[in-house]
């Protein structure tokens, strides 16, 4: 009879979350993508030990901080996905800079990434450009 009861006890302590669907921190709720776990182990490792933490991090503490950075950008994203939606659900760069214009560091560091992707683009542009007119002074 006392296994009974200690099984009793066991059980009443343990919360079953059956059937229930993890959400993330607007309430949305988030399906576990098993396929893409460990996708940014490599990278977090690396900037884990470039703010301090030891030359090769605990697994654990990877993968708790892979899960925290998944969560924001999959919140992010469904956030900006939802201000998007007068342009038939499209997501535009616009959309992220509104969520983040709150956050001085955030909003500068996004509009300066979004201003040298600009630059790469031109640059590669003229790039391609000036290899056509080569291409092209070359041919007999």
């Amino acid at each position: 009879m006392p296994s009974d009861q200690s099984a009793q006890k066991k059980k009443a302590g343990v919360k079953k979350s059956v059937g229930k669907k993890k959400k993330d921190v607007a309430g949305n709720a988030l399906e576990p993508n098993l396929k893409k776990r460990g996708l940014f182990n490599k990278d977090l490792k690396v900037m884990m030990y470039g703010y301090g933490d030891a030359e090769i991090p605990f697994s654990e503490s990877v993968d708790l901080l892979e899960e925290m950075v998944v969560d924001y950008v999959t919140t992010m994203a469904h956030t900006a996905m939802d201000h998007a939606t007068g342009r038939d659900g499209k997501m535009q760069p616009e959309d992220v800079l509104y969520l983040v214009r709150k956050d001085p560091q955030k909003f500068a560091r996004a509009t300066e990434l979004l201003r040298l992707n600009e630059e790469i683009k031109q640059a590669r542009k003229n790039f391609d450009d000036e290899g056509k007119q080569a291409l092209e002074e070359d041919a007999p």
